[in-house]
């Protein structure tokens, strides 16, 4: 707050000291205008606050490269009797990049926020908390989202010894250690749950990196990307363990069509991902940190901000021209390295992992056989299936389209029972496919699609009757593994065509009669949003107001429209 003070009143005085500094007289000698102009003195003044500022921090934690380039102009200014216009337009580009920093760092975590909520909306994590935990004061500490932070000495040395044990450049600073808090005190309730996967799937991409001759902490990307979530899915379209885009995983050789999805198969797309990094790394000559923000934000980006910065191939250097999402990527990827290696010393226990990769074998299966059809069979349930094989999207081996079948990821025991039977198995399931058709899911159409946000008190029951489909197609639709929703989850729905209409058409009332039943406001004031406040927080600080009447007097469509310095219209008082 004390920085953001001093750069605010800092760069108005540049600008009022800088608009005339100097006077050319007639016969073209230039005369200073320091002594005539008091904004100078008053400049020299907090300009050696700042310095003073910056010195300090320096102290207490590493400065970032703009923080240190500032400091050394600040410390040649403070030492000069007179502000040339050079030194203080080094001075003004220090402290808009440092200010700009500092107000898009919230921005960045938000946007690992909203990847790692998305890769975590179809998580069982509640589930896992409920049957690991307990102990009530571990129950008590996740349920209540804290954990304490380390001091910058001990997270400092900690990253110190991280560094010396990996072929990445490992550093501790300001951005670091932000996304490290992020994971300790906004979400360290998602941390067993990725602590318990990674038991399950860092020995398979280990094994991969290995193969293709990589840095084992790459294995990291992974928890970035998905949380370790191999069926998570982004709004954009990134789906996977390595979140490949559509195009991206079709380039890389994944099989994708209306069966099959292997950028949900685990092993092949840690293949395909281990290709792709592979050849970014060529690309930006060894520079593991480009490589990595390239694979996030697309190679084009990250070359526009080297040409953008000047030319450096630095991370932390072009960081600033980056897309917001790409510049929190790096320092996500080594706070995630932190975490998961440092997870015992913060008292953070492990989910249980189920069944590992090492515990599944493998069989080739070339009948075209359904998820249910081999339930019954081997005595399994179709959710393990489903866990198991999330490449197999519709729950159907398609057959005999390759030769070579389509590979089944099974349990040792139920892998054995199949080998010995498949003949039986393979005359069963003939039989069925003679007096049977399987029947296909169809897609609904898209514009037949609503989204629903859970309420207090639903459950999948009441939400499918609601809307005439089936408690299993909203499970599909949503890749929901259990039975668990949580209140302001968002559902995606194919309602029936009269259902659907129905859900609109009672929608449209409500906020047809929300804004009947709210007056106009024919005086009012203006109220300024702070940090993290909410329209409730807000509406109870006016008795009688409601945080609907504010969003329908600010022409305000989701509440998440609100951002702090915003300024909206309130009853006056």
């Amino acid at each position: 707050m004390k920085q953001g003070i001093y750069i605010f009143f800092i760069l108005v005085l540049i600008g009022s000291c800088t608009v005339s500094p100097s006077y050319q007289q007639p016969d073209g000698s230039v005369t200073e205008l320091s002594a005539h102009n008091p904004s100078i003195v008053d400049l020299h003044t907090d300009l050696k606050q700042l310095l003073s500022f910056y010195q300090q921090k320096n102290r207490q934690t590493p400065l970032s490269s703009e923080e240190i380039d500032l400091l050394n102009n600040l410390d040649q200014l403070v030492q000069c009797p007179d502000l040339t216009d050079t030194c203080l337009d080094n001075v003004v580009n220090g402290l808009e990049i440092i200010h700009a920093d500092n107000n898009t760092i919230d921005d960045e975590l938000n946007a690992s926020e909203a990847r790692t909520d998305n890769a975590n909306q179809q998580m069982l994590e509640d589930e896992d908390l409920d049957q690991f935990l307990s102990d009530s004061h571990l129950k008590k500490l996740f349920k209540d989202s804290v954990l304490p932070l380390p001091s910058d000495l001990v997270l400092e040395e900690r990253m110190a010894t991280l560094d010396k044990i990996s072929p990445f450049n490992l550093p501790y600073n300001q951005y670091v250690k932000d996304h490290i808090a992020f994971y300790l005190q906004k979400k360290p309730y998602i941390i067993p749950g990725i602590l318990g996967r990674a038991i399950r799937y860092f020995p398979m991409i280990e094994q991969i990196l290995d193969k293709y001759n990589l840095p084992i902490e790459l294995k990291y990307l992974a928890v970035v990307e998905s949380a370790l979530i191999p069926y998570a899915g982004s709004r954009a379209g990134a789906k996977g363990l390595w979140q490949f885009m559509y195009w991206t995983g079709k380039q890389q050789g994944l099989k994708i069509n209306s069966y099959i999805d292997e950028r949900f198969d685990p092993i092949k797309s840690t293949e395909a991902a281990c290709k792709y990094l592979t050849s970014l790394y060529q690309m930006f000559n060894e520079n593991w940190y480009l490589a990595l923000a390239a694979y996030n934000s697309g190679p084009g980006n990250v070359r526009k901000a080297i040409r953008r910065s000047g030319g450096y191939t630095n991370f932390w250097k072009i960081r600033p021209y980056l897309p917001r999402e790409t510049r929190g990527y790096v320092p996500g990827f080594i706070a995630a390295n932190y975490i998961l290696t440092y997870a015992a010393e913060h008292q953070i226990p492990t989910a249980n992992p189920g069944l590992t990769y090492f515990d599944l074998d493998t069989i080739s299966i070339n009948r075209k056989v359904t998820f249910d059809d081999l339930s019954k069979f081997l005595k399994i349930d179709r959710e393990k299936l489903e866990d198991f094989n999330p490449q197999f999207t519709k729950g159907i081996l398609p057959g005999n389209i390759s030769r070579q079948g389509y590979t089944l990821h099974l349990p040792k025991d139920k892998e054995i029972i199949l080998n010995i039977k498949k003949e039986a198995f393979y005359a069963h399931i003939d039989s069925i496919n003679k007096t049977r058709r399987i029947v296909i899911p169809k897609p609904s159409k898209r514009d037949n699609r609503v989204y629903y946000r859970v309420q207090y008190g639903d459950v999948l029951g009441t939400i499918a009757e609601k809307f005439g489909v089936r408690v299993s197609s909203i499970k599909r639709w949503n890749r929901i593994r259990g039975s668990r929703i949580r209140v302001g989850q968002k559902l995606r729905i194919y309602p029936r065509k009269n259902r659907h209409l129905a859900y609109a058409s009672q929608k449209r009332k409500k906020r047809r009669s929300t804004r009947q039943t709210i007056k106009p406001l024919n005086e009012y004031s203006y109220y300024e949003i702070k940090k993290g406040e909410t329209l409730w927080e807000i509406a109870k600080k006016y008795p009688g107001t409601s945080a609907s009447q504010l969003m329908f007097w600010n022409k305000l469509r989701r509440s998440r429209d609100l951002k702090p310095g915003m300024n909206i219209k309130v009853p006056k008082v």
